[in-house]
């Protein structure tokens, strides 16, 4: 949209005016009168800032103008600026000149001083984008979380994961007696903050924030309660009361609405035994002490088969794929998401085929068997600096067989989506290459 000054002066027809609460009736009126929209908040859709009072550049206001590149009037000035545009004629408008052209030109009879934006602005911050930060109990969510805040203190607002420490001993201790309404409180205490989160982006914050980060979304939550019925801890009923709640079922992703309100998903990828050794010995969370080593890996499977084999596919929403290595760095993280936010960082695929397609150029990688995928789980874990972890990071696309590597975990009661469990090696292997930002391709072998 134009934000040149001439045009805020003497045009306000169909733009967005955000004025201050002390701002007279008889200035929204003529706002109003002259075809423009007055708001009471001030976000980055906002094309002009009217204030009361002769200090145009107070306090806040000053640091909102500073970052959103919003030419600014107190209200006597926009009052003159009205009055004058109505003696001007459409070719007198049309030769008006630009601010910097300004201060090379004399300034012509009645109209208003040019001292506004008088210099270069840079471009407007990406603001207003919500990340939704994914991943196993454990796995540094929080910690990256505090790690912005630390870092970019005014640039960015936290949803922390909150939960009652009885009622998570509780549920830890008889999951059978209170799964349902563990997983249904913290179902509603997501959707509190997905609305406090959309109401932060369309009303904006002062100072705006670039990016509100969610410790966990719904669609986190909605695996521990896949897990839970799986596990026999969540009735067939109250899975479906919940679905209900929550808007669809691993099977009809597509038709979920609140996707719409997170700009990207971040899936943070680590061992599930890295994250049981953080829970016990950093988190120092009594209730999740004694949380065996098959809970972490379920967990760990149901993600990977929502986020990878379910959802990317879907290609609805943004979804960026981490590692331990890559999101230690929140720095690396945040430059990251700028990059794809602002659409210059393109994200990997993921599709199914029927079939290896034949003469594959060398910018593809192929892995055959099950021993390929080990051979490389093993030196990726040894050494993400060896010479084959760095060629295997030069490839656009990686091809993986279907049907190898499945296993069938023993606690798993009912299976109602037939979701597919994989082992460890074969999962962290996909997700190595997802966070490479390389496409898969997952083909059935002959």
């Amino acid at each position: 949209m134009d934000k040149s000054l001439d045009d805020s002066y003497y045009s306000i027809s169909g733009k967005s005016v955000a004025i201050t609460d002390q701002m007279s009736l008889k200035i929204k009126r003529k706002i109003e009168k002259n075809g423009g929209k007055t708001i009471n908040f001030v976000n980055q859709e906002v094309d002009l800032l009217i204030v009361s009072g002769d200090d145009r550049f107070s306090g806040h206001q000053k640091e909102m103008a500073q970052m959103l590149n919003i030419p600014v009037l107190s209200e006597s000035y926009f009052e003159k600026s009205l009055s004058t545009s109505r003696h001007l004629s459409p070719k007198r408008r049309r030769q008006s000149t630009s601010p910097i052209e300004s201060k090379h030109k004399r300034k012509r009879k009645g109209s208003l001083p040019l001292t506004i934006l008088d210099t270069p602005q840079p471009e407007r911050p990406l603001l207003d984008a919500v990340i939704a930060l994914e991943g196993n109990i454990g796995v540094g969510k929080s910690t990256l979380s505090a790690k912005f805040k630390t870092i970019f203190p005014k640039k960015c607002a936290i949803y922390k994961e909150k939960g009652n420490e009885k009622f998570l001993k509780l549920f830890y201790t008889d999951p059978k007696t209170y799964g349902f309404a563990f997983q249904w409180g913290m179902l509603k205490t997501r959707q509190y903050q997905l609305r406090l989160a959309q109401h932060d982006t369309k009303y904006g914050r002062i100072p705006p924030r670039q990016f509100y980060f969610w410790d966990r979304s719904m669609i986190g939550d909605y695996i521990f309660a896949l897990l839970n019925h799986m596990l026999g801890s969540i009735s067939e009923n109250e899975l479906a009361v919940y679905e209900d709640e929550f808007g669809g079922s691993i099977n009809s992703l597509a038709s979920i609405s609140f996707f719409s309100a997170v700009n990207c998903y971040v899936l943070l990828n680590d061992e599930p035994e890295n994250c049981k050794y953080r829970v016990e010995h950093l988190r120092g969370n009594q209730s999740e002490s004694s949380i065996p080593l098959s809970y972490y890996e379920n967990i760990d499977d149901l993600h990977y088969s929502l986020f990878v084999e379910h959802l990317l596919p879907l290609k609805i929403v943004n979804i960026l794929f981490l590692t331990w290595g890559q999101y230690n760095d929140p720095k690396f993280v945040w430059d990251l998401l700028l990059n794809i936010i602002s659409l210059k960082k393109e994200l990997p695929y993921v599709k199914k085929m029927t079939s290896l397609p034949e003469n594959l150029d060398p910018l593809n990688l192929i892995y055959r068997t099950c021993e390929e995928i080990e051979e490389f789980y093993k030196e990726m874990k040894q050494s993400e600096d060896s010479e084959k972890v760095k060629w295997q990071k030069t490839f656009k696309t990686v091809y993986v067989p279907l049907g190898i590597m499945i296993i069938q975990p023993e606690q798993i009661r009912v299976n109602p989506y037939h979701i597919i469990f994989y082992r460890n090696e074969f999962k962290r292997v996909v997700l190595w290459h997802l966070s490479q930002f390389q496409n898969v391709c997952f083909y059935q072998p002959k």
